[in-house]
């Protein structure tokens, strides 16, 4: 959403929806306070106690997670028995009865979500791949007219250094980058 306001600009009220963010399987609710402890750290915005009990809670669901994939019952280990939807903590077999319960709470959510969760990363690590191709500095956007005229113009006088630069262009949408990136690979000499 930054990103939008800084190098796309808007033309009307910009409204702040979380449906709107990049990356929203990332930005939980429930591990917000474990994503920005180390940043309010470095800001000396958040007391000492704070932060140690917020480092227990990390170290405390990473050893339930570690004991969940050791410890198995007919045949899964209980972390696999937790990812399914009809289990949940509560309900699991062989479950510790005295783990805190915000405790437990996000061991299930990490492991419920564990495989979306890479899918994500995977697809993040790939956008990224992508962005950093390269554009030549001689390309010729009017020769492709797979491309909206809107787009071919605004490219030919930004003439982007990269993919990355070119999606932060306004106007250019996801399309238009995916046209540009098959063109690339095309006119590459390494396609020939």
């Amino acid at each position: 959403m930054i990103d939008d306001l800084v190098t796309k600009g808007t033309n009307e009220p910009y409204r702040m929806f979380t449906s709107r963010a990049e990356h929203r399987l990332l930005l939980r609710q429930d591990n917000a306070v474990f994503r920005l402890a180390a940043h309010a750290e470095k800001l000396g915005i958040v007391p000492a106690e704070r932060l140690r009990e917020v480092r227990a809670m990390e170290k405390a669901i990473a050893k339930e997670i570690d004991h969940l994939n050791r410890t198995h019952h007919e045949g899964a280990s209980l972390a696999q028995w937790l990812k399914r939807p009809e289990v949940d903590y509560a309900t699991m077999p062989k479950r510790k009865d005295d783990l805190p319960p915000e405790v437990a709470e996000q061991v299930e959510f990490e492991l419920k979500y564990e495989g979306y969760i890479a899918r994500e990363l995977r697809q993040i690590e790939k956008s990224e791949q992508v962005s950093r191709q390269r554009i030549p500095d001689d390309f010729d956007y009017q020769a492709i007219r797979a491309l909206r005229y809107e787009s071919r113009e605004k490219l030919s006088a930004i003439r982007p250094r990269d993919l990355g630069q070119a999606s932060r262009i306004s106007g250019i949408t996801p399309a238009d980058i995916a046209i540009l990136s098959v063109w690339l690979k095309k006119s590459s000499p390494l396609a020939s």
